[in-house]
């Protein structure tokens, strides 16, 4: 599809003030730097709830000490990453351009799940305005630095321990890049930036679009730090349908922030938005168990909206409808040139599977009694997303019957079993909700994903819940009007 672009502007002079009178790194000219090389991206660690960055931190290295014993740890960051707080700061985040800045932050690593330092201390020893710095955290002991291949930086504090902390607290993926050491033309040395992840592949949203003119974004602030966002569907004047799980247990609905048919409510935060007055969850949904049965929800708006609901459909979509569906949603996506990847509305092309199981031996499959599930048309690969953070409570639109129809609501993404791994008691499912602590470079999704998994709206059960719960519930009937 067609994003909006805004240009990269120099930062503030805040960034000015906090990066402009610092000391050249002093290392001496003899010094052997030690790397450590890696094939490929890893598999991420699991980070359901928190923001997660892959590329705020876009290089490391360990640079030996005087002092016998201990080294020194330097990190490659990208100062175009600005840090997202709340709701109410966006999209004015050139108030804090160094995301790093004023919070603290631990560091861990992965391999080991041990500390390399809590509540860090580091010195900022170079920088490129607008480009990259060079952090550096002193003296640490050799016992913890050897062997570093991947860490992940977690901000905020709190009670629960690594890796817990990454399902709440944003954090940032870090791995050594492959080829010599490099962090943007600091030190004259080349630029070698990961790419920004993204749905690739996305379809182009067409003037008129029904759908996207009652596409719903939710925000509220992440009680862990950041924003979290969802994305949802108008279904009647003072209704939208979205996913049970976007919504954090103590999340009230005079919070939200909601933007209807607002193609960029990151970048417009000037347009008007909407309050709420209630949220009904179906009460089915197990949240202990998200995404797995009636991961549906009902937020009732605080004022009536002048753009047309979406048609519901109760038809059966493996059966009644085209295996080709339209999902709708304000998740990350490849817009590596503007200042967000997500918060900015996108269409993905998907196909129904009559079939998807997470294991080689076919015996361990998506629930299709309550779950629809999909896949890309091009398959999924690292370069080809599809569906990612963010997009949960999107619609799934089908074309049944001749007409489009909202048939499913998105829940998560499905994640592949490796042979020789234990076969679990239920499906794993990665709910697609996220919250959003940085600008650009965050996650998609996990590499291990197999596809993609929607609420289905047919089920009786879901149907009377419908009917009871929307103030129009003569709007699932089916066929109701042709786009």
């Amino acid at each position: 599809m067609v994003y909006a672009r805004i240009s990269s502007t120099a930062l503030s002079v805040l960034a000015s003030t906090l990066l402009a009178n610092l000391v050249a790194c002093d290392v001496e000219p003899d010094a052997e730097f030690r790397k450590n090389e890696l094939g490929g991206d890893p598999v991420l660690d699991e980070s359901p709830g928190g923001s997660y960055c892959r590329g705020c931190v876009t290089d490391f290295r360990v640079v030996p000490s005087k002092t016998p014993g201990q080294a020194h740890l330097d990190l490659c960051v990208d100062l175009s990453v600005k840090r997202v707080d709340n709701v109410s700061g966006l999209p004015g985040t050139a108030g804090n351009p160094a995301w790093f800045a004023g919070v603290d932050w631990s560091l861990w690593n992965s391999a080991n799940e041990q500390a390399v330092c809590e509540d860090c201390e580091y010195q900022v020893t170079s920088s490129s305005l607008g480009g990259h710095a060079l952090l550096r955290i002193s003296d640490l002991p050799t016992a913890v630095t050897d062997n570093l291949s991947r860490m992940n930086m977690v901000l905020g504090a709190g009670t629960t321990s690594y890796p817990e902390n990454l399902r709440d607290f944003p954090s940032v993926s870090i791995s050594d890049a492959s080829g010599p050491w490099s962090c943007g033309n600091l030190g004259n040395l080349e630029l070698t930036g990961a790419p920004d992840p993204g749905g690739v592949g996305d379809d182009e949203i067409q003037p008129g679009d029904e759908v996207a003119a009652a596409a719903v974004h939710i925000a509220y602030d992440w009680p862990y730090g950041g924003v979290r966002s969802c994305s949802g569907v108008l279904v009647t004047p003072t209704q939208v349908l979205t996913a049970a799980h976007c919504f954090h247990d103590t999340t009230a609905a005079k919070h939200l922030k909601i933007s209807v048919g607002e193609p960029q409510p990151v970048l417009n935060p000037n347009e008007p938005t909407i309050g709420a007055v209630s949220i009904a969850r179906h009460p089915s949904w197990d949240g202990g168990k998200p995404a797995l049965k009636f991961d549906l929800a009902i937020v009732e708006l605080d004022q009536a909206v002048s753009v047309s609901p979406v048609a519901l459909s109760g038809l059966d979509p493996l059966a009644d409808c085209k295996t080709t569906a339209e999902v709708y949603g304000f998740g990350v996506g490849a817009v590596a040139a503007g200042p967000f990847d997500w918060g900015i509305l996108r269409k993905v092309g998907l196909v129904a599977q009559p079939k998807l199981c997470v294991d080689s031996g076919g015996q361990h499959c998506v629930d299709t009694n309550t779950l629809l599930p999909y896949t890309p048309p091009g398959g999924l690969t690292a370069d080809a997303h599809g569906l990612c953070h963010g997009d949960s409570g999107g619609p799934v639109v089908a074309t049944c019957g001749g007409y489009r129809q909202v048939v499913g609501v998105t829940a998560a993404r499905v994640l592949g079993i490796p042979d020789g791994r234990a076969i679990p008691d239920e499906t794993p499912l990665e709910p697609l909700g996220a919250a959003f602590a940085f600008t650009r470079h965050n996650v998609c999704g996990r590499d291990d994903a197999v596809g993609f998994a929607a609420t289905r709206l047919d089920g009786p059960e879901v149907q009377s819940w419908l009917a009871e719960t929307l103030e129009w519930p003569e709007i699932i009937e089916i066929p109701v009007s042709k786009f």
